[in-house]
């Protein structure tokens, strides 16, 4: 191998693996599928403040949560910085067309139809999503995560 290719391959090793190992945001996701105030799953995007509610930041094990309370919802934050998760307890936001306050039934039936499987009774997978739907005693959701499924669950 001559010296130009040689120096040409090694330019562009550094590139085409940079690529592969880069986690962009969830590009698998349609427009409409997430209505949580235009957070998206995998942004590296930091919120400080959403429709004027500044956050608050309390530490986990796999980076940080931020809550912003007076809207009911919680973005989790990975040590790379990207948003990780998203939590929310608020009816006028969605995920899959599934919003706080709908019955567990109507719920269940959304999610599959957009194509996910239900591990246990509130916990749906897709293409490297996990869907976790919080019920209350009345058979209605109070709440519902979206995140990055951990390949090891």
């Amino acid at each position: 191998m001559d010296m130009g290719r040689w120096y040409f391959t090694w330019l562009l090793l550094p590139l085409l693996l940079a690529g592969c190992l880069a986690s962009p945001a969830r590009s698998s996701l349609a427009p409409g599928q997430l209505d949580v105030y235009d957070v998206t799953l995998g942004s590296s995007t930091d919120y400080q403040e959403i429709r004027g509610v500044r956050g608050t930041d309390e530490p986990c094990l796999r980076g940080y949560e931020r809550s912003f309370a007076e809207l009911d919802i919680v973005l989790g934050y990975g040590r790379d910085r990207k948003i990780r998760k998203i939590t929310t307890r608020n009816p006028q936001n969605s995920m899959f067309d599934v919003h706080p306050g709908d019955s567990a039934a109507s719920a269940v039936a959304r999610l599959r139809g957009a194509g996910f499987v239900e591990g246990d009774p509130s916990r749906f997978r897709k293409e490297g999503l996990l869907l976790t739907i919080l019920v209350d005693g009345t058979g209605r959701l109070f709440g519902m995560t979206l995140e990055e499924a951990d390949p090891t669950d």
